[in-house]
């Protein structure tokens, strides 16, 4: 019995260690641009009438990043947690962002988390569901996710195209 047992034990690890030996990750030479631009390729469908910021583009700071997570002109504290951001959104009635933050530490991954659900429930809060008929099926479709430093949130048409756009930029 205890032979058996030692078996199922060896069998699982080595399981579990070819399992986490084979995920891919992002490159460390992918930026939030990168993938903003990978997910909005593969996604298409994308608002005419858009915003963008840009880490070296179109400079967001710390009030910018409050008006547009919270909806209030205050400073964001979680601003200086970014190494790297890329945030595309519908400038008009329509319903769609691609928002990419990279934190400076995997300790500060959660609370850009938190800025992302901040910025659905500030979406939600909004007077965009009277304007676009596809509002509510876009936000319960949408998808917060996280690949080592980076924290993404998806509000597209495609969201599974978005997901696979994501996973083949990793090796």
């Amino acid at each position: 019995m205890k032979k058996i047992k030692s078996i199922v034990i060896c069998t699982v690890c080595l399981l579990l260690l070819v399992a986490c030996g084979n995920s891919k990750a992002l490159p460390d030479s992918v930026t939030a641009g990168a993938i903003a631009s990978a997910v909005i390729d593969a996604v298409g469908d994308y608002p005419e009438s858009n915003t963008t910021y840009a880490k070296k583009t179109q400079e967001l700071d710390t009030f910018t990043m409050s008006l547009w997570a919270d909806g209030s002109y205050q400073e964001c504290e979680e601003y200086g947690l970014l190494d790297d951001y890329h945030i595309f959104y519908s400038a008009d009635n329509s319903t769609y962002e691609v928002s990419v933050l990279k934190a400076k530490s995997s300790d500060d991954v959660q609370k850009l988390l938190d800025v992302l659900e901040r910025r659905k429930q500030t979406l939600s809060s909004g007077d965009k569901a009277e304007y676009d008929p596809n509002f509510n099926k876009l936000m319960g479709d949408s998808k917060i996710l996280t690949e080592g430093e980076f924290v993404i949130l998806l509000i597209t048409t495609d969201n599974t195209a978005a997901i696979e756009a994501i996973e083949n930029l990793k090796q």
